[in-house]
């Protein structure tokens, strides 16, 4: 699945913006408070449901705030899926949410059921650990080729588990100052690899 389009009706900081992405790895980059969280916590929302109202979570819901030209909560996510396109739009509703479908090509709604089709056996935990990442994440991911704890040589294991050095010499992870976000540079990157 590759997301394609993002359009937010409202949703935290976010309205009646829409974002239109590439084929390849995308980044979304600003200072703190800009909204990147707020975007990826949107992704998260439109599939698999709004947060609910209460206990920690309730932090997660984003609802936009009230106010002149406010817009409605929710929003759509268009992706290609299998090399087709459709429209996913969540807004406020019971459960999470309402959920549409729509098939773009010949327009017609899709039964709610073809999302979890479309996500297969992931929930949102996974989703967040597998394809969402933000900067504190990439650091700890750089801080593994800096641990000699990781490179102790086992006689079972193949060399590759021996030294996952090996393994991360193909990755490269930057942040404009090479080092974690400080006071002086709050500047934080969320990404999403998108294919």
């Amino acid at each position: 699945m590759k997301i394609k389009r993002i359009e937010i009706y409202g949703f935290g900081k976010w309205q009646n913006v829409t974002f239109d992405l590439q084929n390849d790895l995308q980044v979304f980059y600003g200072l703190n408070e800009a909204g990147k969280s707020t975007l990826r916590q949107f992704i998260y929302s439109v599939f698999f449901g709004f947060a609910q109202g209460r206990g920690s979570n309730k932090y997660l819901k984003y609802v936009p705030k009230k106010g002149r030209g406010s817009a409605g909560y929710g929003g759509a996510i268009e992706i290609d899926y299998q090399n087709h396109p459709y429209r996913i739009e969540r807004v406020k509703g019971k459960n999470g949410g309402t959920v549409t479908i729509k098939d773009l090509l010949d327009q017609s709604t899709v039964t709610n059921d073809f999302l979890s089709e479309m996500l297969g056996p992931i929930d949102q935990h996974t989703y967040e650990r597998l394809l969402g990442f933000n900067q504190s994440d990439l650091d700890d991911f750089n801080d593994l080729g800096n641990r000699d704890d990781l490179l102790c040589p086992h006689p079972v294991l193949p060399p590759f588990v021996q030294h996952p050095r090996s393994m991360l010499s193909g990755c490269h992870f930057h942040t404009d100052a090479s080092a974690p976000p400080s006071a002086s540079d709050p500047q934080k990157t969320a990404s999403f690899q998108n294919d």
